[in-house]
């Protein structure tokens, strides 16, 4: 587990002994390529998210997806997800959500 308090704790205790050697500041390249590793774990998280938004706010509406059969979200699972017969507000809500998740989708 990472956390300011932790860190600073443990850099006090490096300094206070003077053994500066196990402190490494990643040089730029290194740093630049953590972000990205964290930006697409990140972007994954959310895709997560907003899924089962969509499954959460279909079930607690009653709706049941007859071609939901596997859990894999193919382009025709989004097209017939898109063609649900349901409540204008609904349909509504669903749209934001499906546009939410085909942005944040990175092989579309």
């Amino acid at each position: 587990m990472k956390t300011d308090k932790r860190d600073a704790r443990r850099l006090a205790k490096i300094f206070e002994c003077g053994d500066y050697a196990c402190c490494y500041v990643p040089d730029a390249e290194r740093r630049e390529g953590r972000q990205i590793s964290r930006t697409l774990i990140g972007i994954q998280s959310d895709i997560v998210a907003v899924k089962n938004r969509i499954k959460m706010m279909l079930y607690f509406h009653g709706i049941t997806v007859p071609f939901a059969e596997k859990s894999t979200w193919t382009p025709k699972y989004f097209r017939q997800l898109h063609e649900l017969e349901v409540g204008e507000k609904i349909l509504l809500s669903l749209g934001v959500l499906l546009d939410q998740l085909e942005s944040l989708n990175l092989d579309t």
